[in-house]
């Protein structure tokens, strides 16, 4: 009875990770280009996830999950901002295209 607040606990984490990671990989997706923050991403995503799974340890799973939860945002927003700066520069070409 004394462990029903772990699942709450690493929710909890996963939302404080997500509060501080946002401005980071924002501002180092502006600074390198957001396609190579991007797959950075998704790599450490899928590293911690995996990694989380097969922890044993409950602290080591909880910074795992938070550091896991501090790339979400990215992971959602990065392939939209990519995909609308790509549809822009297309059709900025239209007009070119047209004359």
């Amino acid at each position: 009875m004394q462990d029903e607040h772990y699942p709450s606990f690493v929710m909890t984490l996963t939302n404080v990770g997500s509060i501080f990671g946002t401005p980071i990989y924002g501002t180092l997706s502006d600074k390198i280009g957001r396609k190579p923050v991007f797959f950075i991403v998704i790599l450490v995503t899928a590293m911690t996830a995996i990694s989380s799974i097969l922890m044993t340890d409950f602290t080591a799973f909880l910074v795992l999950r938070t550091i896991n939860g501090s790339l979400m945002p990215s992971v959602f927003q990065l392939p939209f901002i990519i995909r609308k700066y790509r549809l822009f520069s297309i059709l900025s070409l239209i007009p070119v295209l047209i004359n």
